[in-house]
């Protein structure tokens, strides 16, 4: 019988804060890769919340200028385990943690939806829309006969929706891509499909 869910999860925040702290020689505490048991403490940490396990536990991609986290900085990116499957596709959530001292510290995960279209798996963050929404605004670009080049390269780079506080329209939102193309999305359609590709910005 498994124990429950809450006792692993005290059990592995245990383990992080004895891996963690200036006792164990062998994990320093500002650079270099982490051990299999930190790994593990830092993904039951970041995962246990939603009721999964974690995926993966990466380093944060390295950043310019101050505050730069190289590949074995005290930032972590974890991705959970799916929990629950949207348009036969699955939904998980990806979680930032950092080291804090001798502690680990994990926000709040975005949720990361998978997206089938016509150039393949694309990954969007819903954000305060819903996974419906995020899923009609990502084909809607993928279908879209205009900017095809852009939106093939800013799909593969995985995208957010956000509100478009420019437009005034509850209606329009900004898919914004990783690759620094960004789409205006119109989900008012008084003549034609919905919801449509207005713009490239």
């Amino acid at each position: 019988m498994r124990p429950p869910l809450l006792f692993r999860a005290v059990f592995g925040l245990l383990t992080l804060l004895l891996l963690a702290g200036p006792a164990s020689a062998g994990e320093p505490r500002a650079t270099g890769p982490l051990s299999a048991p930190v790994r593990a403490a830092v993904g039951e940490l970041a995962c246990a919340r939603y009721g999964v396990a974690a995926d993966s536990v990466e380093p944060v991609a390295r950043q310019s200028g101050a505050g730069a986290a190289g590949p074995h900085g005290a930032q972590r990116s974890v991705r959970c385990a799916p929990h629950a499957s949207v348009d036969g596709q699955p939904a998980r959530y990806q979680v930032d943690c950092r080291r804090d001292g001798e502690r680990w510290r994990c926000g709040d995960g975005r949720e990361v939806l998978s997206v089938q279209t016509q150039f393949g798996a694309v990954a969007v963050e819903p954000g305060s829309f819903t996974r419906e929404q995020a899923v009609r605004a990502v084909r809607a670009a993928a279908a879209s006969n205009r900017y095809r080049a852009q939106i093939r390269e800013a799909l593969a780079s995985g995208c957010g929706l956000y509100v478009n506080v420019s437009a005034r329209m509850d209606e329009v939102v900004d898919l914004s891509c990783r690759s620094g193309h960004s789409f205006l999305i119109s989900f008012w359609c008084p003549q034609g499909d919905c919801p449509r590709l207005l713009t490239m910005r």
